[in-house]
C-alpha cells in the first residue's frame, strides 16, 4: 500500500477534479482550499484527541462529520451547491 499523505491526496484530487485546462491561478486557489479542509480536518480531530471528550462523545462526533460531508456530496450532486 501506498503511503498516504496530504500531497499524496492532493495529487489525487487533481486527477479527479481539477479541469486540464485550469490556469495557474484557478489550480493555486484550489490547492489553498484544499490544504484549508485539511487544517480543518486537523482541527477537528484534534479536538477528539482532548481529555474532555469521551470516547462515545467523539465517535458521535466522526459521525455527525461523516453526515455532513455525505450530505455536501449529496446537495452538489442533485445541483443544491
Amino acid at each position: 500500500m501506498r503511503k498516504r499523505t496530504v500531497q499524496s491526496e492532493w495529487d489525487s484530487f487533481v486527477m479527479m477534479v481539477l479541469p486540464a485546462d485550469a490556469g495557474p491561478v484557478q489550480r493555486s486557489e484550489m490547492r489553498r482550499a484544499f490544504y484549508a479542509g485539511g487544517e480543518a480536518t486537523r482541527r477537528l480531530h484534534w479536538d477528539i484527541g482532548d481529555k474532555s471528550v469521551s470516547e462515545d462523545e467523539g465517535m458521535r462526533m466522526l459521525d455527525e462529520w461523516d453526515k455532513e460531508i455525505k450530505q455536501f456530496a449529496a446537495d452538489i450532486a442533485a445541483g443544491r451547491k
